[in-house]
């Protein structure tokens, strides 16, 4: 279990720190597409994408966390940590359908991609699972030594 609570905070590290650069640079990226669209003659307004980029960033901040309170209450070999991985991996397709029922969805980065969410909530489904057995093992009665 150690391994795996390893590769989860490195990786919700790797997110945290990709998404505060992507935040950071969300201007200058609106610019530079708005730049190309134009080329191709189309409009786009860069300060508006940079927003939506931003609020898409700043979502992935939020579920980096959540995977890496995870990671760590995996680590104290707790089987709440995969009760919080579940709830983690569950909260991407969760908002993105919020956003794209909302009517926020904009921009072909903020959809609900159909195969992104089967595997999402298969993860998610699978870490119930572990969280459930590991609370049934806890609980069940040592076998007698003889």
């Amino acid at each position: 279990m150690r391994i795996f609570a390893a590769l989860l905070l490195i990786t919700s590290t790797a997110l945290f720190t990709w998404s505060l650069r992507e935040v950071a640079l969300a201007e200058s990226r609106g610019a530079f597409v708005a730049a190309v669209a134009s080329a191709h003659g189309e409009n786009l307004q860069p300060h508006d994408w940079a927003a939506h980029w931003r609020t898409a960033f700043l979502q992935q901040i939020v579920i980096s966390l959540f995977l890496g309170v995870s990671g760590f209450i995996i680590w104290e070999r707790r089987a709440l940590g995969f009760l919080a991985l579940a709830v983690s991996l569950v909260l991407q397709p969760a908002a993105d359908l919020i956003r794209l029922l909302s009517g926020r969805a904009k921009y072909a980065f903020e959809t609900l991609e159909p195969i992104n969410a089967g595997i999402y909530i298969i993860c998610s489904a699978s870490a119930l699972v572990l969280f459930a057995r590991l609370r049934r093992a806890a609980r069940l009665p040592e076998p007698p030594h003889g």
